[in-house]
Parts: C-alpha cells; sequence; structure tokens
C-alpha cells in the first residue's frame, strides 16, 4: 500500500531545554581543542529562521497532547 500525504499548512512549536542545536559527533574535537564550542553550536531560532509555521520554545514539556481536527 502506498501512502500520499496531502499538502497541508501547520504549525510547529519545538519546545527544548537548550536554546541551542549541539552536532555531537564534533564533542571529540572540542575536548581536544581542535575546535571551539561555538562552532559545533547553532542557536535553534537561527537554524529555523526561514521557517516561518516554526516557533521555538525555552522550557520541558512534560506531557503532550495531540490536536484532533475534524
Amino acid at each position: 500500500m502506498r501512502f500520499e500525504a496531502e499538502a497541508r499548512p501547520v504549525d510547529v512549536t519545538l519546545i527544548d531545554r537548550r536554546n541551542f542545536h549541539l552536532f555531537q559527533p564534533l564533542m571529540y574535537q572540542v575536548a581536544t581543542g581542535s575546535l571551539s564550542p561555538g562552532e559545533i553550536a547553532a542557536p535553534l531560532r537561527g537554524v529555523l529562521a526561514k521557517q516561518k509555521n516554526t516557533q521555538v520554545l525555552l522550557g520541558e514539556a512534560t506531557i503532550s497532547i495531540p490536536l484532533r481536527r475534524g
């Protein structure tokens, strides 16, 4: 069976305890002094700046209740 998603506008809310994305495969280079921490971390708002339907919140989600639209 083939699944085809319909293109519908959505709003995305990203909730994270940190306000940056950390590229973990390069942690070894930071630990050895080859790279600075700023070279492997990028602010989430900057990464998602072109996504007009996305908002970034600093925090921690304790429960998720999906919205059902009928």
